[in-house]
């Protein structure tokens, strides 16, 4: 565990935003680490205020943690005169929950949002002292996973990573807690464990080349999702509560990996939604709701859901935001309902100049 006293005398007050860096926030779920049947580092490879806007990073917090038998724990990428603080005191990359030290982990797991963070993966392996290559990691060092959307192709990445989720992670985190701590129990070796986990449904061992196919959630209405969301010390990139109506899109434009890589279209229904809505805000305290999709305006009961969140929360000044609309599919009487919570953006995607480029 990370000297505590240390990092608030002699690091924090020399850095910027410091309170980037030590946890117990709001909603945050801080358990038994030791007594854990199974650990995981959830690691977002960029700054705090980034990674505490991912949903995918509080849907998996929430699901390992709803289990008392799994402690799961955060970290971020330092800014440098965090990381140079870190190096400077030997201090090792350290969850934010219990100040754990990433080494004492049996899990580590990377969500890859997009490529030009490969670069922070590696620096956060340094800074906890686990060897970058997973060829090179033994007894001693947590299994390192990646997920996400970039783990749609894993090769690039492929020799730092033991294992790679591919396809809606939630699917596949429950079977991969149950199978480490089964592993655990069993007195497997590291190797054995990450044997076990390579033949759950989408999780693929790049120095065992399985073949895998993409773990699909099938009805998102029944999809776990959280009810409390931790709320950040800082202000987030998407400081707001996000509600998530569907996942997918059915456009299929042919420059957009997302539009393809969460196929198909699912939606959650307007009383899930709302029930949802009521909790996420009550619990943080937030003045925005945003509905998170690929394209809103797509949704099939999108001014149903609209009409009722806007008029139960824009009385109470909370407003009610469209992000990713596309113009077509935009109509006037979403913006009336818009227009009822307190004043909040539009979001267009034109996606292109002519009719004829859109249709390619």
């Amino acid at each position: 565990m990370v000297n505590k006293g240390l990092l608030e005398t002699d690091i924090l007050p020399n850095v910027s935003q410091p309170a980037r860096y030590t946890g117990h926030e709001l909603n945050a779920r801080v358990g038994d680490h030791i007594g854990a049947e199974a650990t995981m580092l959830l690691a977002f490879p960029d700054v705090y205020e980034v990674g505490m806007s991912y949903i995918g990073f509080k849907i998996l917090y929430d699901i390992v943690n709803s289990n008392q038998a799994w402690a799961a724990e955060r970290a971020f990428a330092p800014w440098p005169d965090m990381e140079a603080q870190m190096r400077a005191h030997g201090v090792p990359l350290y969850s934010l929950e219990t100040y754990t030290s990433a080494r004492d982990f049996d899990l580590m797991g990377f969500t890859l949002q997009y490529e030009l963070t490969y670069s922070n993966v590696l620096c956060m392996l340094e800074l906890a002292g686990i060897p970058a290559r997973a060829d090179e990691r033994g007894e001693g060092d947590p299994i390192v996973i990646a997920g996400g959307p970039c783990a749609s192709n894993p090769e690039p990445m492929a020799p730092f990573f033991d294992l790679v989720v591919v396809g809606d992670g939630e699917e596949a985190i429950a079977d991969i807690m149950r199978a480490t701590a089964q592993g655990k129990r069993d007195g497997a070796s590291r190797a054995d464990i990450v044997s076990r986990l390579a033949e759950i449904a989408g999780v693929y061992s790049p120095s065992l080349a399985n073949r895998v196919e993409r773990r699909v959630v099938a009805d998102l209405d029944s999809a776990e999702y959280p009810r409390k969301f931790v709320v950040p010390f800082l202000e987030a990139v998407h400081d707001r509560v996000a509600l998530e109506v569907m996942r997918g899109c059915s456009r299929g434009c042919r420059f957009c990996q997302a539009g393809m890589i969460y196929r198909p279209v699912r939606e959650r229904g307007t009383a899930n939604l709302c029930e949802l809505a009521e909790a996420l805000v009550r619990s943080s305290g937030y003045e925005e709701l945003s509905l998170l999709s690929l394209s809103s305006a797509d949704y099939t009961q999108v001014k149903e859901l609209m009409s009722k969140l806007a008029s139960k929360y824009g009385p109470e000044g909370i407003a009610v935001s469209l992000p990713s609309l596309r113009v077509d599919s935009f109509s006037i009487a979403l913006a009336r309902d818009a227009e009822k919570s307190r004043r909040t953006g539009l979001t267009f995607a034109p996606e292109a100049g002519t009719q004829r480029m859109r249709d390619i």
